[in-house]
């Protein structure tokens, strides 16, 4: 599991621009710090697209693992402080302040409810299928019958 660790870390490390974008950094450093969840959640849904849903399901990822945590021997605390910087990059514009607080901002997103990220990937799935972030009972049929039509 450690190798497995490693390369997803070095991955995160190594994209053109972090999960948590430069422009975002402070607002979601400064929502930790006042533990408003509200907030967070916010700034998760305002990131981009592909760096909103590769959060969520590294945070989806993450939150299974702690809940092993028998079997992982890390809990969401561990996970926070382990992967530090990781969602963050690394550029001169970091102020050690800022790395010092990376661990809870990372704990306090792994501490949204599953059902955050669950939903906020589900935006991403109704828009690629319907071509809007939200959908009705009447799409849901719309789609299952062309679905099976094409069966």
């Amino acid at each position: 599991m450690k190798d497995l660790t490693s390369a997803v870390k070095l991955f995160l490390r190594a994209l053109h621009e972090p999960l948590l974008t430069k422009h975002n950094r402070k607002l979601f450093l400064a929502a930790a710090l006042t533990s408003d969840s509200t907030l967070l959640k916010k700034h998760v849904r305002d990131l981009p697209i592909a760096n909103r849903d590769t959060l969520c399901f590294m945070m989806l990822h993450l939150q299974r693992l702690a809940v092993n945590e028998r079997e992982t021997k890390m809990n969401l605390q561990n996970f926070a402080t382990s992967f530090g910087d990781t969602f963050y990059g690394s550029d001169e514009t970091i102020e050690i302040s800022d790395v010092n607080n990376f661990a809870l901002v990372n704990l306090q997103l792994l501490s949204l409810e599953t059902s955050f990220y669950e939903e906020t990937l589900q935006l991403t799935i109704d828009k690629l299928l319907f071509g809007r972030e939200t959908i009705s009972s009447s799409d849901l049929t719309i789609k299952r019958d062309a679905i099976n039509k094409n069966l």
